[in-house]
């Protein structure tokens, strides 16, 4: 009988280290809504690119977790379909970018501009506001010199420098 008593005894040690091993809960990641930026004096495509890298960058933080711009159209394309927001598929306002962002359950909302000064010279500027406060919780403002491309992967780095100001 004591063999038994041992044996029942070491198999619930042996739970009890198993389960004091197992890692930690994480935090389930924090929704972004990720407006589409906004051009000044830049072309579409240029903006959509920027939009991508954004994206990007925000889904390699695993701290949160992005709603981009192809996912906001279908949405709106979707609602103008059951005139939800009317007949058109763009947000044309921050009160429709709010009410979106609020749809999807995003706790910020990420938002900016893409201008282009001259042939080889931009200003990236992206703000993250939180949704429920409208309190801001960070701005970037990157001035690049260069081609399309090196602003493109600047994005991404202003991105990471963004997301660090999040507590």
């Amino acid at each position: 009988m004591p063999k038994r008593l041992l044996v029942v005894v070491g198999m619930c040690l042996a739970a009890v280290v198993v389960l004091a091993a197992a890692p930690p809960k994480v935090a389930p990641p924090k929704k972004v809504f990720v407006s589409s930026l906004q051009p000044r004096n830049t072309a579409p495509a240029v903006v959509e690119m920027i939009d991508g890298s954004v994206c990007n960058a925000i889904h390699g933080d695993k701290r949160f977790e992005p709603v981009c711009p192809p996912d906001i159209k279908a949405i709106l394309e979707y609602d103008s379909l059951n005139n939800a927001f009317g007949n058109s598929s763009r947000c044309a306002d921050n009160d429709c970018w709010g009410r979106l962002a609020k749809r999807v359950q995003a706790e910020m909302m990420l938002s900016g501009s893409v201008a282009k000064l001259d042939k080889s010279k931009f200003v990236l500027t992206l703000d993250l506001v939180d949704v429920t406060s409208a309190k801001s919780l960070g701005h970037v403002e990157e001035q690049v010199t260069g081609t399309e491309e090196q602003l493109y992967k600047r994005a991404e780095d202003a991105v990471k420098k963004l997301l660090g100001q999040v507590k």
